[in-house]
């Protein structure tokens, strides 16, 4: 399909072994829109893909989009819902006005963004091949059950709304600053360098925090740094630890007990 127009409170269903394809751009922001994927069912995206104002994207079937050049944005209320695959060569962000995106199942992007007062609720496996950015005060972020890797991570922006219960797996750097992190008990955290500014970072009961090499604090204020929580001990293994800048600092800036 060349061009495709939802009105408000229309429907598409991609029922079992169907496949759809949509080129160029594909702008879904008529209220009370459902496009539904069921199992077996496959939706291809050649263009840019915009979901808001109340419009859902529930799938349970395969969704692509192959070109590197071509993102989905979930803004406005919109809702995207994925317990099946979606393969993503571009940027899923979650932009405003509340707009939701919920995982159970698997998704790969190039990159992943959370801006404005957006949220994100994983629960499945979710793997960003280049950078997870989660940017503004309000964004939430949670990896309930499922595991979350990404090559880089930044969390900035005043935020204090990140939390991670399962596994968050950063093969590069993780980027700190402004911001608050929740570990929950059990759950386990790994980059392979680290860097806080003006962070907290709060570890559960047997937690566990792993930087392969090295963790570089900038400036935290007393409450600021990496507290363990729970009445039983987290683990931080850190391979060098250093303070940025020159800057004079006691452990109490690092790590308190």
């Amino acid at each position: 399909i060349t061009n495709l127009s939802l009105a408000s409170g229309c429907k598409l269903y991609i029922l079992p072994n169907a496949e759809v394809t949509l080129d160029n751009n594909n702008n879904f922001t008529q209220s009370g829109i459902v496009i539904s994927i069921n199992s077996g069912g496959k939706l291809i995206l050649n263009g840019n893909t915009e979901i808001g104002y109340f419009v859902k994207l529930l799938n349970k079937g395969t969704i692509e989009v192959a070109n590197e050049n071509s993102n989905i944005k979930v803004s406005s209320n919109g809702q995207l819902y994925n317990a099946g695959t979606i393969n993503l060569t571009g940027t899923l962000s979650g932009e405003n006005d509340k707009s939701f995106i919920d995982n159970y199942g698997t998704i790969t992007a190039k990159n992943f963004l959370l801006n404005g007062n957006s949220s994100m609720t994983n629960a499945g496996n979710i793997n960003i091949t280049n950078q997870a950015s989660i940017t503004s005060t309000f964004a939430v972020w949670r990896n309930e059950s499922g595991t979350f890797t990404a090559k880089n991570m930044e969390i900035y922006g005043t935020n204090l709304n990140s939390f991670n219960a399962c596994k968050l797996i950063v093969t590069e750097y993780l980027n700190m600053y402004d911001c608050k992190l929740v570990v929950d008990a059990g759950a386990y955290v790994s980059c392979n360098t680290l860097s806080m500014n003006n962070t907290r970072i709060e570890l559960g009961n047997e937690a566990i925090f792993k930087v392969s090499e090295k963790a570089t604090y900038n400036y935290n204020a007393p409450t600021n740094g990496i507290y363990g929580t729970g009445t039983k001990y987290a683990l931080l293994k850190l391979k060098e630890a250093a303070l940025a800048n020159g800057l004079s600092s006691t452990s109490e800036n690092i790590i308190s007990y």
